[in-house]
């Protein structure tokens, strides 16, 4: 899937805390985009101990903490990820103890989702290798699908 070797990626500057929620998004299909959250001082997305990290390129989608990856071949509901169009916007949340990757389209639908005790102040990070143009925000707003009842109350 990706060699992280091959792109760059950038920090954000402002630490993650309570209930957050961003988008990363991306121009071209044939790009390949990591997502993460990370602890200051890891070395590389999702090979440590330190950053949790979604990988996607024209191949599919991948989870990668400590070095394991974790291929994700399907959605919720059965629905094969396999020979389905990438999806070019990925929705992520954090909050102290969860951390969920979501496709963004017409419809939000959970890719992967962790639960963990983060014991550090964690960053967004986004990188990018290949054609085209990728934007990253940040949005202190949480959407209210995430309240109550919403995709975390199952």
């Amino acid at each position: 899937m990706l060699a992280y070797k091959n792109y760059g990626h950038v920090l954000c500057a402002r630490r993650l805390s309570g209930h957050s929620y961003w988008e990363a998004e991306w121009s071209e299909s044939n790009a390949e985009v990591i997502m993460a959250v990370t602890y200051t001082g890891s070395g590389r997305l999702g090979e440590d101990l330190m950053s949790w990290a979604l990988l996607c390129s024209h191949s599919g989608y991948s989870f990668q903490h400590n070095n394991v990856k974790t291929q994700l071949t399907t959605l919720p509901g059965g629905i094969s990820l396999f020979g389905a169009k990438l999806f070019t916007k990925v929705g992520i949340y954090f909050d102290a103890e969860i951390l969920a990757f979501y496709t963004v389209s017409d419809r939000i639908s959970l890719l992967h989702k962790v639960q963990t005790s983060f014991t550090q102040a964690v960053y967004p990070a986004f990188g990018m290798a290949g054609t085209g143009s990728g934007t990253c925000t940040l949005s202190s707003t949480v959407p209210s699908m995430f309240g109550v009842g919403g995709l975390f109350g199952n």
